[in-house]
């Protein structure tokens, strides 16, 4: 991903499942953030899965729970009305 994003230039969002490292069990709805240079600026796990979801996902860790400034605007920010 990180390629595609670099030689193409552009920003990349990409929704993934990410394996846990250290348990068998454990997946996360994961969304990748990529500049137009290939760096992974962000690894967004989703917070809470739905009701289905909680079967397969696990909670997310809110480790990256953060908005990215890039060149189109800010990535990830919350809208407060």
């Amino acid at each position: 991903m990180s390629e595609i994003a670099k030689r193409h230039r552009v920003l990349l969002s990409v929704g993934i499942t990410e394996k846990s490292a250290i348990s068998v069990g454990a997946l996360w709805n994961t969304n990748l953030l990529f500049d137009r240079d290939g760096t992974l600026l962000n690894r967004h796990r989703k917070l809470v899965p739905t009701w289905a979801e909680r079967l397969t996902w696990a909670n997310g860790d809110a480790a990256c729970l953060r908005p990215e400034e890039t060149d189109i605007g800010n990535y990830g920010e919350a809208s407060i009305y």
